[in-house]
């Protein structure tokens, strides 16, 4: 009876506290941001995902933004994500949402981020397979603008009972170069107007080789993956 309740106690804070972020979002006009990206790898690896932030133009008023990620891959690869972030300020924004995948695993996703400077991240167990360690999941972002059209930005992942991982990643108009622990990548985004159409090819620490390609108004290979992020990140990146 006692996990219950706090079972029951978390989602409801979970649930006031992601209302709370997207209850910004009424009374403003809202734009739509995405995109849409396949990936492909040796030995029959591949990925589909689709990333949309939902915003207010207001954003420095305290508007909200809604972001939805979706992802399918070989086997039983299926996540969801959704997180509703509200603007504290001109500069810092919080979030909070749910994760849901691989199957029987649902994490609570809390984030803070400052506009175009970095972000981080806490993913919370909430649900995991009978038997299966609760462990907890981190992200650390930061970016910095070293030259005119050139950005830099390094991410950090730990999770518990795993070593950290680093990528770094520096962004010239519209060519970025990445190296970290899964390997080396580079993206060159097509100028096509207000879609963004972006090729890239890698190399993955298991000497794998892959390549893929993203179309939307959104980058997805800039800010740690979240739609949220790279959505807070990305307009000075360009």
């Amino acid at each position: 009876m006692a996990m219950r309740r706090r079972g029951l106690g978390f989602v409801v804070l979970v649930l006031e506290i992601s209302v709370l972020c997207v209850s910004g979002l009424r009374a403003q006009s809202v734009t739509v941001h995405g995109w849409g990206r396949w990936r492909w790898g040796a030995a029959g690896l591949w990925a589909l995902d689709s990333g949309h932030v939902f915003s207010g133009e207001k954003a420095h008023n305290g508007a909200g933004a809604l972001g939805i990620r979706t992802e399918i891959g070989p086997g039983q690869v299926r996540r969801f994500e959704g997180s509703a972030g509200v603007a504290l300020d001109a500069h810092w924004r919080v979030s909070s949402g749910v994760r849901w995948g691989p199957p029987r695993v649902v994490v609570w996703r809390l984030g803070l981020a400052q506009s175009d400077r970095g972000w981080c991240r806490v993913d919370f167990p909430w649900v995991q397979p009978a038997g299966a360690p609760l462990v907890s999941a981190w992200q650390a972002g930061f970016q910095d603008q070293v030259a005119p059209r050139v950005w830099c930005q390094a991410v950090l992942d730990w999770a518990q009972g795993s070593r950290p991982q680093l990528r770094v990643s520096v962004r010239q108009n519209h060519t970025q170069v990445g190296a970290g622990s899964g390997g080396v990548f580079l993206a060159h985004a097509l100028d096509g107007g207000r879609v963004e159409v972006t090729v890239a090819i890698g190399w993955m620490r298991r000497q794998l080789p892959w390549g893929g390609a993203s179309a939307g108004r959104l980058y997805p290979w800039w800010g740690g993956g979240d739609p949220l992020v790279s959505h807070w990140m990305h307009p000075q990146a360009r």
